[in-house]
């Protein structure tokens, strides 16, 4: 007669359960998966293009100290959620002035555009990935008028020194040109690094997510030299003449001083021509109420021309986009 075993029935639960427990019990002792090894930005000088709420052409340097520097070209997009605009920055940039919000639905959020130099401190995340922050310090600057032509390349008077005009005459300022803050935005990033070949670093402003991709920064041919230029802005175009002299620095290959002048107008600034077959501009108008303009577009080697679009007006809220195509002139 067969019988049925009520114990092994019972035990077999229990053994399996015993299995269970065994199997959970190695598994917290078994140590957890190590985070993905971080790839260091540092001894790249990173050419990145901006995306997003702003656009431009970006340079960034990373250091063993966990410091950074970041040289920057901004060109903001106007929207109905976000019209204020700020011109300019500090070390290199022009002088803006708060408009107050400029009718943002969020009166926090300035789009600083011009010329703006930024540091601050990384480090790593549990996921390897690169961390930080800045803060955004636009300021307001005053430029005191010419006092006079001067005679024999001397200025006379106290606190004076001297600017040559595009005409090459000797032009006499007092005081120079003095800046102050005006405004801060705080700003934090992450970022990814593919060693030697691609970062991407995100902000988060208060205008919005901001991509930046980034590429090794490389020399490219030197396109110093005089050009011209077609401005259409307002309805109008302006013929303007302008010429580029390569600074040939290394931190930052590929940028430019800029003098140039139209119609009734002049400035002066900085550009620069990114391997991503882009370029960018800041200048300040000479002589008129800190007129910032802030370009950024493409550009094409081998016709050794751009396209570009931007600003071109004082602080404020940002109405006056300009047109901008330029070419190296071929002859004399």
């Amino acid at each position: 007669m067969k019988t049925f075993n009520f114990g092994a029935v019972f035990l077999r639960p229990i053994r399996s359960l015993g299995m269970c427990l065994c199997v959970l019990f190695v598994n917290l002792l078994a140590p957890t998966s190590p985070a993905a090894e971080p790839v260091s930005p540092v001894g790249t000088t990173w050419d990145c293009i901006m995306s997003g709420p702003r656009e431009g052409i970006a340079y960034l340097e990373f250091f063993d100290d966990f410091t950074f520097v970041a040289y920057e070209f901004l060109v903001p997009k106007a929207s109905a959620g976000n019209t204020s605009g700020v011109g300019g920055s500090r070390n290199y940039g022009g002088s803006p002035r708060d408009n107050g919000g400029g009718g943002s639905t969020n009166v926090s959020a300035h789009q600083i555009f011009g010329g703006n130099v930024q540091t601050g401190p990384w480090n790593y995340d549990n996921k390897g990935r690169v961390i930080g922050f800045f803060t955004e310090i636009a300021n307001t600057c005053t430029t005191n008028t010419p006092v006079a032509i001067a005679t024999n390349d001397v200025c006379v008077g106290e606190n004076t020194f001297t600017l040559t005009n595009l005409v090459g005459e000797i032009v006499c300022y007092t005081n120079g040109r003095v800046c102050t803050p005006t405004l801060t935005n705080a700003v934090v990033f992450t970022a990814r690094v593919v060693e030697g070949r691609r970062l991407t670093f995100v902000l988060t402003t208060p205008s919005g997510k901001v991509t930046y991709r980034g590429v090794p920064a490389i020399e490219l041919p030197d396109v110093s030299g005089n050009w011209y230029a077609t401005k259409k802005q307002g309805g109008h175009s302006y013929t303007e003449f302008f010429t580029l002299e390569n600074q040939f620095l290394p931190e930052i290959p590929n940028l430019y001083n800029v003098v140039g002048a139209g119609p009734g107008y002049s400035y002066s600034g900085i550009a620069t021509i990114s391997s991503q077959k882009k370029v960018a501009f800041w200048t300040h108008n000479d002589g008129q109420t800190e007129v910032i303009r802030a370009l950024f577009g493409s550009f094409n080697a081998r016709k050794v021309s751009l396209k570009a679009h931007g600003w071109d007006q004082p602080a404020g809220p940002l109405g006056d986009r300009v047109q901008f195509d330029a070419a190296l002139k071929l002859f004399p």
